[in-house]
């Protein structure tokens, strides 16, 4: 161990170095940070004490089952949110299109199933009073302990645009994209004491076309950098455990180009498709923005059978419109 620690572990792998060396390495390093994945890669023989599972509702049971069975006599907490979205299988890229999503059983929902003993913290850090209201009332059931916002942040804003939503293989709406880019604009010159922006999608095309539009504003990038401001642009899939000073939603959905309004929302027509709109309206720190292509006509147009479209329309309209 010692010449490993001279030569700089040269000539044998990180995996080797934890196989062989776990014993010691666990004497000097008591707390280990690592994925089931990885805890299990690196074929220790050891347990631990203690197992601590954060974001387990984003944890497959195929992952999870390894480390329980290798560790399953000792003290485990299992933490999570079960009203977030759990993995699925086009999260990690085994189907191509957003609206054929599964979800994957979880350590959290299945340990809950099986009546380990549960605690619901109930003091909500991240967002302020007015930004989480939404989630509080639709998913928790105004259960969250929340704080005042900051002067000048407070509510969430609707951005109405008159986009054109492409039903076709490029599931985008441009006019929405682009007005996305324009508020990180006008944002970061108004706005102080912005150290960070998320622009969330409803689905990956939608992504992927704001990162093209955000790349080429060579300007925007110029002046992001000159204050320091980090920027991300996600998929909701992605943005588990991701917040924001300033998140800008954009919905993209709307009426075609022949006017006519979609009768399926992707993801969000589909079970739990409900969750994805948490995972919108729950990451903001300071301030939202909602970019919609939708009035409130096009809103009592829309077919309710599905939870999660029938829950967008009550959040627009109630808190929005």
């Amino acid at each position: 161990m010692k010449r490993l620690v001279v030569s700089g572990g040269r000539g044998i792998s990180f995996a080797r170095i934890m196989k062989r060396y776990s014993n010691i390495l666990k004497e000097i390093f008591p707390i280990w940070l690592a994925t089931p994945n990885n805890l299990m890669s690196y074929e220790i023989k050891e347990t631990f004490e203690y197992l601590f599972f954060d974001e387990a509702s984003q944890i497959p049971m195929h992952e999870f089952l390894p480390v329980l069975y290798q560790n399953g006599k000792e003290r485990m907490v299992i933490c999570g949110d079960a009203k977030q979205l759990p993995p699925s299988v086009f999260f990690q890229n085994r189907v191509k299109e957003m609206s054929e999503c599964l979800f994957l059983p979880n350590a959290l929902e299945e340990s809950m199933a099986v009546g380990f003993p549960r605690i619901s913290l109930g003091v909500h850090y991240r967002s302020s009073k007015q930004n989480i209201a939404v989630s509080n009332e639709w998913f928790y059931e105004n259960s969250l302990e929340t704080f005042a916002a900051p002067e000048g942040m407070t509510d969430i804003q609707l951005v109405k645009v008159n986009g054109v939503y492409d039903r076709g293989n490029q599931r985008t709406n441009s006019i929405d994209a682009q007005k996305a880019i324009d508020m990180v604009r006008e944002y970061i010159g108004s706005v102080s004491k912005v150290s960070s922006i998320g622009i969330l999608t409803m689905n990956v095309q939608q992504q992927k076309l704001i990162m093209m539009l955000l790349k080429k504003d060579m300007e925007l990038q110029k002046q992001l950098d000159i204050r320091k401001i980090e920027i991300k642009v996600l998929s909701l899939e992605m943005a588990q455990g991701s917040e924001f000073d300033l998140v800008i939603f954009s919905l993209g959905y709307g009426k075609d180009k022949d006017g006519i309004m979609p009768y399926q929302f992707g993801p969000l027509s589909h079970f739990g498709g409900e969750k994805r709109l948490n995972v919108a309206f729950s990451h903001a720190r300071k301030k939202m923005a909602v970019i919609s292509s939708l009035s409130k006509e096009d809103l009592q147009q829309l077919r309710e059978e599905k939870e999660g479209v029938r829950m967008l329309k009550q959040i627009l309209m109630k808190y929005i419109i």
